[in-house]
């Protein structure tokens, strides 16, 4: 599997079917891949690194608001 691909199967692990980082390694040495936590951890952490111009932008737009509308259901 290419370290692409190993990164997408985390991110959709981990926030779509919210699996803590210990079960993924699992799941990944069920397929023959040896993956520790803290290098599923690191993927995530390195992607939270890049998104974070996208989550400034977005912030720096809803302070231009002048109300919000919230769904807390």
């Amino acid at each position: 599997m290419k370290q692409n691909t190993k990164q997408a199967v985390n991110y959709v692990n981990k926030y779509e079917y919210h699996l803590p980082f210990y079960r993924q390694s699992k799941l990944f040495a069920n397929h023959g891949m040896r993956l520790p936590d803290n290098t599923i951890a690191g993927w995530t952490m390195g992607a939270a690194d890049g998104l974070a111009p996208i989550g400034e932008a977005m912030w720096q737009s809803l302070l231009k608001t002048h109300a919000l509308q919230v769904d807390e259901t």
